[in-house]
């Protein structure tokens, strides 16, 4: 831990374009009540589920950003701890094996998710941590039942997978691209309870899941329900109908799959660098080239008749659920950053590949093999800046008018709103996937009495405004942020407009 806060130090002050976008602002508007003041300014951010981002806010609002930083870099450094306490499971009863699971801890803190994503707001290193401890909590009752085996067959504590599960479920709450890993999670659970021979093992993963993902998400999908008719607006609704968002599935096209050949191709264009089709920034790892082919080759060799390694259960079960994730991942998401934790599990899945075909040697080969990683990985960044005094230091020309209404026009912009006057009330300027949302903000601008701004980018062309019966005005003035120029014009209401 503090090794990561002294690495999330050394790469400067995080300022990520999601940050901006509504990572501050979600903390702001949950803890302000603004749910039924503001309309979309964030875009989909703003009915994302804001849990993981009021600390976001409250670090960055009340903390100096030094302090800040080194706080969340040490709370990311636990995703190492786990590792290291899920490889001592990967081999059992061998000797040094503290120093070959710390070197998983090693190679797991140098891929190029961990390093870009460290002390940043993003939160994919964040609810990693429950979902790598429900990994563990798992292999730890697998660990324990194997051990006691009897005639009778194995036993389960129960205790241990509803607790395993509740952690699975809750991280799919903090933030939903995690269902992709809770539900491969749910299929080894479901696994292991064939092998335990108790289906009330598959009941209490599935009960315990649901309750950890309630406490977490319960209440704003409740929220969302309430307001949208959609407990997870925007998004599945092709299944709900809001009559406030498209009635589709919504998805970005620059993240496809390729089909059936990706597992494969993806671990050599991984390690060599061709990431374009995975996110925004280029990164190189060869760990998944390792893994994966290595996995291939031994059950290849398994099919062919070679006699069978033997691995523990619990390391089976986590090799299986690192693949399975990986493959959904690549199936359904197809996005690096949103593979964080598949990055983090992949040593201690890879060191359970390599136990199960060598025990002399293993450490040395292990350390060549974590050194090769090492030198290999390339990573870029999602936005530093230097060090300051103040996270934003945003400085208005001249003060805003109290009681005004801003429409808020592209991204980047929501996280200077906390600082307007209380009273002031904010829209997106809707468009595209939200546009059933703007009779909305067309009748909450009506019935609004106080003035109209625009605030955008600096630089940005502004959009048209004439369909919620504005009109702009040369009354323009800069708003100053690090990092950000952005711009507030006044608004005229159009003729017969209320």
């Amino acid at each position: 831990m503090l090794a990561s806060a002294a690495l999330s130090l050394s790469r400067g002050q995080d300022l990520n374009f999601d940050q901006r976008h509504y990572h501050f602002y979600s903390g702001w508007s949950l803890l302000a009540g603004r749910l039924d003041l503001d309309v979309a300014p964030a875009a989909v951010g703003t009915y994302l589920n804001p849990v993981m981002h009021v600390p976001t806010y409250l670090g960055i609002a009340y903390l100096p950003p030094r302090l800040f930083g080194a706080v969340l870099g040490a709370v990311h450094g636990v995703n190492l701890f786990l590792v290291y306490l899920i490889a001592l499971r990967m081999l059992p009863g061998m000797r040094r094996r503290r120093m070959v699971a710390a070197l998983a801890a090693v190679m797991a803190g140098v891929g190029p998710a961990a390093i870009a994503l460290v002390g940043t707001t993003f939160g994919d290193n964040l609810a990693s941590i429950p979902m790598l401890a429900s990994v563990l909590v798992l292999a730890c009752a697998v660990e324990e039942a194997e051990q006691r085996r009897a005639g009778a067959g194995p036993r389960l504590r129960l205790g241990l997978v509803a607790v395993s599960a509740a952690l699975a479920g809750s991280a799919a709450g903090l933030k939903l691209t995690f269902a992709f890993f809770y539900v491969p999670l749910l299929l080894v659970a479901l696994g292991i309870a064939v092998w335990a021979r108790s289906w009330r093992v598959g009941i209490v993963f599935g009960t315990a899941s649901a309750f950890g993902f309630l406490l977490v998400a319960g209440y704003w999908g409740y929220q969302m329900w309430t307001h949208f008719s959609n407990p997870f607006f925007p998004f599945a609704n092709d299944l709900f109908h809001s009559p406030y968002h498209v009635s589709f599935a919504s998805r970005d096209v620059r993240w496809a799959s390729h089909g059936w050949t990706d597992p494969f191709v993806e671990t050599l264009n991984m390690a060599t660098g061709r990431t374009e089709g995975l996110q925004e920034i280029g990164f190189a790892d060869p760990r998944y080239l390792f893994s994966l082919w290595l996995a291939a080759v031994m059950l290849a060799g398994w099919a062919l008749g070679f006699r069978r390694p033997v691995m523990p259960l619990a390391a089976r079960a986590v090799v299986v659920y690192w693949v399975a994730t990986y493959v959904v991942w690549l199936g359904a998401v197809h996005y690096y950053r949103y593979f964080a934790v598949g990055e983090y599990l992949a040593p201690a899945a890879l060191l359970a590949l390599l136990g199960c075909l060598m025990r002399r040697g293993l450490l040395a080969v292990w350390l060549a093999v974590v050194l090769a990683v090492a030198g290999a990985v390339e990573t870029g960044s999602w936005g530093r800046i230097p060090w300051g005094r103040n996270w934003y230091r945003v400085r208005f020309a001249s003060a805003p008018e109290p009681g005004a209404a801003v429409m808020v026009d592209g991204g980047m912009a929501s996280f200077v709103l906390p600082y307007f006057p209380e009273g002031t009330r904010f829209f997106g300027v809707v468009k595209g996937d939200f546009s059933p949302l703007h009779a909305l903000v067309t009748d909450r601008l009506r019935a609004h009495p106080g003035p109209v701004y625009r605030l955008r980018v600096e630089g940005h062309p502004p959009s048209p405004l004439s369909q919620f019966g504005l009109t702009d005005t040369d009354a323009c003035e800069p708003v100053r942020t690090r990092g950000t120029r952005l711009v507030l014009c006044r608004l005229e209401r159009t003729r017969g407009f209320p």
